[in-house]
């Protein structure tokens, strides 16, 4: 008798553990948020609650201010959500930005100039439309520009050049980057690529 209710306590024990983590793994993903500590996880589940917007209503917004834009629905936007194109109703051109090579001017960045062969392909087949066999020079209208850590991009991938974008008012952006948009929480930054 005595062992059936340690047998049944662990497996309590163990049950809520299981809810615990799943609760929290849900909220993580639906609010894009990042896992810090098992301490530090567990104390928040005591603490008032705060508003968290949802995970996309940035990528919303950003692709609402796409939309906006005079025929972009023939347009190219590069970036690394493919979301921004669904809400754009536009055309993408997938980048990591860390493509190419760390010495590429914005130039030879967004011409894909120095992109090696697996990068240009991964670029291609996860663009939209597909570029599956490289039949079009693809070449970007619009940059959207995530500079911090997400679940895909480790920061320290990103092209030191590059990160220059989350800074609007930078002078060494390119003369020919017209800024549209900045998302203050996020630091996503939208361009216009004066061709």
């Amino acid at each position: 008798m005595k062992y059936k209710k340690f047998i049944i306590l662990i497996l309590i024990i163990i049950f809520t553990i299981n809810l615990g983590h799943s609760y929290k793994s849900i909220e993580n993903h639906l609010y894009d948020q990042n896992f810090s500590s098992i301490t530090t996880e567990f104390l928040e589940l005591f603490e008032e609650s705060k508003f968290n917007p949802p995970a996309g209503i940035e990528w919303k917004m950003v692709g609402d201010v796409l939309s906006s834009q005079p025929n972009i629905e023939n347009s190219y936007v590069m970036t690394g959500k493919s979301v921004v194109a669904y809400y754009a109703n536009s055309k993408m051109i997938y980048s990591g930005f860390y493509e190419g090579k760390d010495t590429d001017s914005f130039n030879e960045f967004i011409h894909r100039t120095n992109w090696s062969e697996y990068e240009l392909y991964f670029s291609d087949i996860n663009s939209h439309p597909s570029n599956h066999y490289d039949k079009s020079n693809l070449i970007p209208d619009y940059l959207v520009y995530y500079p911090t850590k997400d679940k895909q991009t480790r920061d320290d991938t990103l092209h030191e050049r590059l990160k220059i974008l989350s800074d609007p008012t930078n002078p060494e952006i390119p003369k020919n980057l017209k800024f549209l948009y900045k998302s203050e929480p996020t630091g996503i930054t939208v361009y216009k690529i004066i061709h």
